[in-house]
Protein backbone atom coordinates (compact mmCIF):
# COMPACT_ATOMS: atom_id res chain seq x y z
CA UNK A 1 0.00 0.00 0.00
CA UNK A 2 1.46 3.35 -1.04
CA UNK A 3 1.86 5.76 1.85
CA UNK A 4 1.04 9.45 1.76
CA UNK A 5 3.78 11.97 2.43
CA UNK A 6 3.38 15.15 4.46
CA UNK A 7 5.72 18.10 4.95
CA UNK A 8 6.15 19.02 8.61
CA UNK A 9 9.11 21.40 8.59
CA UNK A 10 10.57 24.11 6.36
CA UNK A 11 13.77 26.15 6.42
CA UNK A 12 15.05 28.91 4.16
CA UNK A 13 18.14 31.00 3.49
CA UNK A 14 17.66 33.21 0.42
CA UNK A 15 18.61 36.65 -0.92
CA UNK A 16 15.39 37.88 0.70
CA UNK A 17 16.67 37.01 4.17
CA UNK A 18 17.43 34.24 6.64
CA UNK A 19 14.50 32.17 7.85
CA UNK A 20 10.88 31.67 6.89
CA UNK A 21 9.56 34.75 8.66
CA UNK A 22 11.98 37.15 6.98
CA UNK A 23 11.29 35.66 3.55
CA UNK A 24 7.55 35.88 3.97
CA UNK A 25 7.76 39.46 5.20
CA UNK A 26 9.91 40.43 2.21
CA UNK A 27 7.43 38.87 -0.20
CA UNK A 28 4.50 40.65 1.45
CA UNK A 29 6.34 43.97 1.22
CA UNK A 30 7.39 43.37 -2.38
CA UNK A 31 11.11 43.71 -1.60
CA UNK A 32 13.67 42.41 -4.09
CA UNK A 33 16.75 40.42 -3.13
CA UNK A 34 18.61 41.24 -6.35
CA UNK A 35 21.64 43.50 -5.85
CA UNK A 36 24.51 45.06 -7.79
CA UNK A 37 27.65 42.88 -7.69
CA UNK A 38 30.68 45.15 -7.34
CA UNK A 39 33.07 42.18 -7.55
CA UNK A 40 31.67 41.31 -10.96
CA UNK A 41 32.00 44.91 -12.11
CA UNK A 42 35.67 44.93 -11.05
CA UNK A 43 36.44 42.03 -13.38
CA UNK A 44 34.30 43.46 -16.20
CA UNK A 45 31.56 40.85 -16.49
CA UNK A 46 28.61 41.84 -18.66
CA UNK A 47 25.92 40.94 -16.12
CA UNK A 48 26.39 42.77 -12.82
CA UNK A 49 23.27 41.73 -10.88
CA UNK A 50 22.56 38.68 -8.73
CA UNK A 51 20.65 37.46 -5.70
CA UNK A 52 23.23 37.15 -2.91
CA UNK A 53 22.27 35.40 0.34
CA UNK A 54 23.90 36.18 3.68
CA UNK A 55 27.19 34.27 3.76
CA UNK A 56 27.52 34.93 7.49
CA UNK A 57 24.19 33.29 8.30
CA UNK A 58 24.20 32.11 11.91
CA UNK A 59 23.17 28.73 13.29
CA UNK A 60 23.62 27.11 16.74
CA UNK A 61 25.30 24.16 15.02
CA UNK A 62 28.24 26.28 13.83
CA UNK A 63 31.58 26.57 15.61
CA UNK A 64 35.10 27.56 14.62
CA UNK A 65 36.09 23.94 14.03
CA UNK A 66 33.30 22.76 11.72
CA UNK A 67 33.14 26.03 9.76
CA UNK A 68 36.58 25.17 8.36
CA UNK A 69 34.95 22.38 6.36
CA UNK A 70 32.07 24.45 5.02
CA UNK A 71 31.69 26.47 1.87
CA UNK A 72 28.90 29.09 1.80
CA UNK A 73 26.76 26.43 0.10
CA UNK A 74 27.17 24.10 3.08
CA UNK A 75 26.55 26.88 5.56
CA UNK A 76 23.27 27.83 3.88
CA UNK A 77 22.11 24.20 3.86
CA UNK A 78 22.94 23.51 7.51
CA UNK A 79 21.16 26.68 8.66
CA UNK A 80 18.07 25.87 6.55
CA UNK A 81 18.02 22.28 7.86
CA UNK A 82 18.21 23.47 11.45
CA UNK A 83 15.23 25.76 10.93
CA UNK A 84 13.25 23.02 9.15
CA UNK A 85 13.82 20.62 12.05
CA UNK A 86 12.78 23.27 14.56
CA UNK A 87 9.67 23.94 12.50
CA UNK A 88 8.89 20.22 12.64
CA UNK A 89 9.30 20.14 16.42
CA UNK A 90 12.70 18.43 16.58
CA UNK A 91 15.95 19.23 18.31
CA UNK A 92 19.26 17.84 16.92
CA UNK A 93 19.53 15.35 19.78
CA UNK A 94 16.31 13.66 18.59
CA UNK A 95 17.54 12.67 15.16
CA UNK A 96 19.72 9.61 15.91
CA UNK A 97 16.61 8.00 17.40
CA UNK A 98 14.81 8.03 14.03
CA UNK A 99 15.31 6.25 10.74
CA UNK A 100 16.14 9.29 8.60
CA UNK A 101 17.48 9.73 5.07
CA UNK A 102 19.05 12.94 3.83
CA UNK A 103 18.99 14.09 0.20
CA UNK A 104 20.19 17.44 -1.13
CA UNK A 105 20.06 18.91 -4.59
CA UNK A 106 23.16 20.89 -5.57
CA UNK A 107 24.06 21.44 -9.20
CA UNK A 108 27.58 22.82 -8.87
CA UNK A 109 30.45 23.33 -6.52
CA UNK A 110 32.31 26.03 -4.63
CA UNK A 111 33.98 27.47 -7.71
CA UNK A 112 35.63 30.25 -5.71
CA UNK A 113 37.33 27.68 -3.48
CA UNK A 114 38.57 25.75 -6.52
CA UNK A 115 39.95 28.92 -8.09
CA UNK A 116 41.67 30.18 -4.92
CA UNK A 117 43.25 26.81 -4.22
CA UNK A 118 44.66 26.52 -7.73
CA UNK A 119 45.78 30.18 -7.80
CA UNK A 120 47.78 29.82 -4.57
CA UNK A 121 49.35 26.60 -5.82
CA UNK A 122 50.57 28.28 -9.02
CA UNK A 123 51.61 31.60 -7.45
CA UNK A 124 53.72 29.85 -4.82
CA UNK A 125 55.80 27.97 -7.37
CA UNK A 126 53.59 24.90 -7.60
CA UNK A 127 54.01 24.09 -3.93
CA UNK A 128 51.39 21.65 -2.66
CA UNK A 129 51.57 23.09 0.85
CA UNK A 130 50.26 26.39 -0.48
CA UNK A 131 46.87 24.77 -1.10
CA UNK A 132 44.38 24.14 1.69
CA UNK A 133 43.57 20.60 2.89
CA UNK A 134 40.08 21.88 3.71
CA UNK A 135 39.39 22.53 0.04
CA UNK A 136 38.30 18.94 -0.59
CA UNK A 137 35.24 18.90 1.73
CA UNK A 138 34.35 22.41 0.55
CA UNK A 139 34.42 21.84 -3.21
CA UNK A 140 32.50 18.55 -3.35
CA UNK A 141 28.97 18.95 -4.76
CA UNK A 142 27.98 16.76 -1.82
CA UNK A 143 29.62 19.14 0.67
CA UNK A 144 26.27 20.39 1.97
CA UNK A 145 24.71 16.97 2.51
CA UNK A 146 27.92 15.64 4.08
CA UNK A 147 28.07 18.50 6.60
CA UNK A 148 24.37 18.13 7.47
CA UNK A 149 24.77 14.40 8.03
CA UNK A 150 27.81 14.83 10.26
CA UNK A 151 26.45 17.72 12.33
CA UNK A 152 22.99 16.25 12.89
CA UNK A 153 24.29 12.67 13.18
CA UNK A 154 21.76 11.13 10.79
CA UNK A 155 22.36 7.44 10.19
CA UNK A 156 20.32 6.77 7.05
CA UNK A 157 21.50 7.10 3.48
CA UNK A 158 22.63 10.56 2.43
CA UNK A 159 23.64 11.80 -1.00
CA UNK A 160 23.56 14.72 -3.40
CA UNK A 161 21.55 14.91 -6.62
CA UNK A 162 23.06 17.09 -9.34
CA UNK A 163 20.91 17.73 -12.41
CA UNK A 164 21.17 21.46 -13.09
CA UNK A 165 18.20 23.60 -12.09
CA UNK A 166 15.97 20.63 -11.23
CA UNK A 167 18.35 19.25 -8.58
CA UNK A 168 16.28 20.23 -5.54
CA UNK A 169 13.01 19.19 -7.20
CA UNK A 170 14.50 15.75 -7.87
CA UNK A 171 15.68 15.54 -4.26
CA UNK A 172 12.15 16.23 -3.00
CA UNK A 173 10.66 13.68 -5.43
CA UNK A 174 13.19 11.09 -4.27
CA UNK A 175 12.33 11.82 -0.64
CA UNK A 176 8.65 11.17 -1.35
CA UNK A 177 9.48 7.91 -3.14
CA UNK A 178 11.63 6.68 -0.24
CA UNK A 179 8.79 7.26 2.21
CA UNK A 180 6.15 5.78 -0.09
CA UNK A 181 8.27 2.65 -0.52
CA UNK A 182 8.39 2.13 3.25
CA UNK A 183 12.18 2.34 3.45
CA UNK A 184 12.06 5.46 5.60
CA UNK A 185 9.54 7.18 7.82
CA UNK A 186 11.31 10.53 7.65
CA UNK A 187 13.46 12.19 4.98
CA UNK A 188 15.12 15.59 5.01
CA UNK A 189 15.41 16.94 1.47
CA UNK A 190 15.88 20.19 -0.39
CA UNK A 191 18.48 22.14 -2.29
CA UNK A 192 21.35 24.59 -1.93
CA UNK A 193 23.61 26.54 -4.26
CA UNK A 194 26.55 28.93 -4.01
CA UNK A 195 27.03 32.06 -6.09
CA UNK A 196 30.41 33.03 -7.58
CA UNK A 197 31.85 34.95 -10.51
CA UNK A 198 33.34 31.70 -11.79
CA UNK A 199 29.86 30.27 -12.16
CA UNK A 200 28.59 33.50 -13.70
CA UNK A 201 31.44 33.58 -16.23
CA UNK A 202 30.12 30.66 -18.24
CA UNK A 203 26.58 32.02 -18.33
CA UNK A 204 27.95 35.41 -19.40
CA UNK A 205 29.73 33.80 -22.32
CA UNK A 206 26.44 32.11 -23.25
CA UNK A 207 24.74 35.55 -23.11
CA UNK A 208 22.11 34.01 -20.87
CA UNK A 209 22.22 36.51 -17.98
CA UNK A 210 20.41 39.81 -17.68
CA UNK A 211 22.56 42.90 -18.30
CA UNK A 212 19.95 45.46 -19.33
CA UNK A 213 19.11 46.24 -15.71
CA UNK A 214 22.61 46.54 -14.22
CA UNK A 215 21.73 50.02 -12.95
CA UNK A 216 18.37 48.90 -11.53
CA UNK A 217 19.00 45.48 -9.97
CA UNK A 218 15.57 45.26 -8.34
CA UNK A 219 13.99 45.21 -11.81
CA UNK A 220 16.32 42.63 -13.36
CA UNK A 221 14.55 39.41 -12.45
CA UNK A 222 11.35 39.42 -14.52
CA UNK A 223 10.36 35.94 -15.72
CA UNK A 224 7.73 35.82 -18.50
CA UNK A 225 8.02 39.58 -19.01
CA UNK A 226 8.35 40.87 -22.58
CA UNK A 227 11.21 43.14 -21.44
CA UNK A 228 13.15 40.20 -20.01
CA UNK A 229 16.72 39.98 -21.39
CA UNK A 230 18.03 37.00 -19.43
CA UNK A 231 17.84 35.30 -16.06
CA UNK A 232 19.49 36.30 -12.78
CA UNK A 233 21.76 33.99 -10.76
CA UNK A 234 21.23 33.63 -7.02
CA UNK A 235 22.22 31.41 -4.10
CA UNK A 236 20.81 30.10 -0.84
CA UNK A 237 19.13 26.97 0.50
CA UNK A 238 15.69 25.53 1.12
CA UNK A 239 15.10 22.35 3.16
CA UNK A 240 11.94 20.34 3.92
CA UNK A 241 11.20 17.64 6.49
CA UNK A 242 9.06 14.85 4.97
CA UNK A 243 7.12 12.35 7.06
CA UNK A 244 4.94 9.31 6.43
CA UNK A 245 1.31 10.37 6.90
CA UNK A 246 0.16 7.40 9.00
CA UNK A 247 3.23 7.61 11.21
CA UNK A 248 2.47 11.28 11.80
CA UNK A 249 -1.05 10.38 12.97
CA UNK A 250 0.39 7.87 15.44
CA UNK A 251 2.89 10.46 16.67
CA UNK A 252 0.10 12.98 17.15
CA UNK A 253 -1.95 10.53 19.21
CA UNK A 254 1.05 9.64 21.37
CA UNK A 255 1.65 13.35 21.88
CA UNK A 256 -2.02 13.71 22.81
CA UNK A 257 -1.85 11.00 25.47
CA UNK A 258 1.43 12.37 26.79
CA UNK A 259 0.07 15.90 27.02
CA UNK A 260 -3.18 14.86 28.71
CA UNK A 261 -1.39 12.79 31.32
CA UNK A 262 1.32 15.32 32.13
CA UNK A 263 0.08 18.15 34.34
CA UNK A 264 3.33 20.02 33.63
CA UNK A 265 2.72 20.10 29.87
CA UNK A 266 3.58 23.79 29.64
CA UNK A 267 6.96 23.46 31.35
CA UNK A 268 9.05 23.32 28.16
CA UNK A 269 8.62 24.39 24.53
CA UNK A 270 8.51 20.76 23.38
CA UNK A 271 5.69 19.98 25.82
CA UNK A 272 3.81 23.04 24.66
CA UNK A 273 4.03 21.69 21.13
CA UNK A 274 2.79 18.31 22.37
CA UNK A 275 -0.16 19.90 24.12
CA UNK A 276 -1.06 21.97 21.07
CA UNK A 277 -0.87 18.99 18.74
CA UNK A 278 -2.95 16.94 21.13
CA UNK A 279 -5.67 19.59 21.17
CA UNK A 280 -5.60 19.96 17.40
CA UNK A 281 -5.85 16.20 16.98
CA UNK A 282 -8.94 16.06 19.18
CA UNK A 283 -10.65 18.96 17.43
CA UNK A 284 -10.09 17.51 13.97
CA UNK A 285 -7.91 19.87 11.93
CA UNK A 286 -5.75 17.03 10.60
CA UNK A 287 -6.42 17.72 6.90
CA UNK A 288 -4.22 20.79 7.16
CA UNK A 289 -1.34 18.60 8.29
CA UNK A 290 -1.37 16.87 4.89
CA UNK A 291 0.72 19.71 3.56
CA UNK A 292 2.01 22.01 6.28
CA UNK A 293 2.85 21.85 9.97
CA UNK A 294 0.64 24.13 12.04
CA UNK A 295 2.62 26.15 14.55
CA UNK A 296 0.97 26.98 17.82
CA UNK A 297 3.03 30.00 18.82
CA UNK A 298 0.58 32.78 19.61
CA UNK A 299 -0.98 32.59 16.16
CA UNK A 300 2.36 32.98 14.41
CA UNK A 301 2.17 32.86 10.61
CA UNK A 302 4.06 29.99 9.05
CA UNK A 303 5.37 29.76 5.51
CA UNK A 304 6.40 27.04 3.14
CA UNK A 305 8.81 27.98 0.39
CA UNK A 306 10.87 26.11 -2.18
CA UNK A 307 13.81 27.50 -4.11
CA UNK A 308 11.41 28.51 -6.87
CA UNK A 309 9.73 30.96 -4.50
CA UNK A 310 6.39 29.19 -3.97
CA UNK A 311 5.06 30.13 -0.56
CA UNK A 312 2.06 28.73 1.30
CA UNK A 313 0.84 30.23 4.57
CA UNK A 314 -1.31 29.14 7.46
CA UNK A 315 -3.27 32.08 8.86
CA UNK A 316 -3.64 32.84 12.52
CA UNK A 317 -7.43 32.73 12.16
CA UNK A 318 -7.26 28.96 12.70
CA UNK A 319 -5.74 29.51 16.11
CA UNK A 320 -8.35 32.16 16.87
CA UNK A 321 -11.10 29.75 15.88
CA UNK A 322 -9.97 27.09 18.35
CA UNK A 323 -8.54 29.37 21.03
CA UNK A 324 -11.63 28.96 23.25
CA UNK A 325 -11.28 25.17 23.27
CA UNK A 326 -7.54 25.30 23.85
CA UNK A 327 -7.95 27.73 26.74
CA UNK A 328 -10.72 25.60 28.24
CA UNK A 329 -8.63 22.44 28.09
CA UNK A 330 -5.68 24.28 29.60
CA UNK A 331 -7.67 25.71 32.51
CA UNK A 332 -9.50 22.48 33.44
CA UNK A 333 -6.21 20.73 34.12
CA UNK A 334 -7.55 17.18 33.62
CA UNK A 335 -7.66 16.57 37.35
CA UNK A 336 -9.81 13.46 37.17
CA UNK A 337 -7.97 10.27 36.20
CA UNK A 338 -11.13 8.32 35.34
CA UNK A 339 -12.18 11.00 32.83
CA UNK A 340 -8.87 10.52 31.03
CA UNK A 341 -9.27 6.74 30.95
CA UNK A 342 -12.78 6.93 29.51
CA UNK A 343 -12.44 10.00 27.29
CA UNK A 344 -9.26 9.14 25.39
CA UNK A 345 -10.54 5.93 23.69
CA UNK A 346 -13.78 7.68 22.78
CA UNK A 347 -11.95 10.67 21.35
CA UNK A 348 -9.64 8.37 19.39
CA UNK A 349 -12.58 6.50 17.85
CA UNK A 350 -14.25 9.80 16.90
CA UNK A 351 -11.01 11.11 15.38
CA UNK A 352 -10.47 7.94 13.30
CA UNK A 353 -14.06 7.98 12.08
CA UNK A 354 -13.76 11.64 11.14
CA UNK A 355 -10.53 11.01 9.23
CA UNK A 356 -12.11 8.16 7.25
CA UNK A 357 -15.05 10.31 6.23
CA UNK A 358 -12.78 13.15 5.13
CA UNK A 359 -10.33 11.21 2.94
CA UNK A 360 -11.27 13.35 -0.01
CA UNK A 361 -9.72 16.35 1.77
CA UNK A 362 -6.27 14.78 1.80
CA UNK A 363 -3.64 16.32 -0.47
CA UNK A 364 -1.61 13.37 -1.82
CA UNK A 365 1.62 13.68 -3.75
Amino acid sequence: MSRKVVITGRGLVTPLGNGLANNLQALKEGRSGIVFMQEWADIHLDSLVAGAADREVECPMFNAKNLRFMSPNSRYAVAATYEALQDAGFVPEDLPEHNIALINGCAGSSYATVYENMRKFVEHGYRVRASSPFSVPRIMPSSAVANISLLFKTTGESYDISCACTSSAQAIITAARLIKSGEYDMVIAGGSEELSWGQALGFNSMRALSKKYNDTPDKASRPFDKERDGFVLADGAGMLVHWAYLLLLVALFVWTVYSFRNSQYTATPRKKIGFALGCLTVFGVLPLLNFVFLKFAAGKLAALAEASGGVFTVGSELYERYRFYLSLMSSVGFVSEWIRIIALPILLIIAISWIRTRKENAIPW
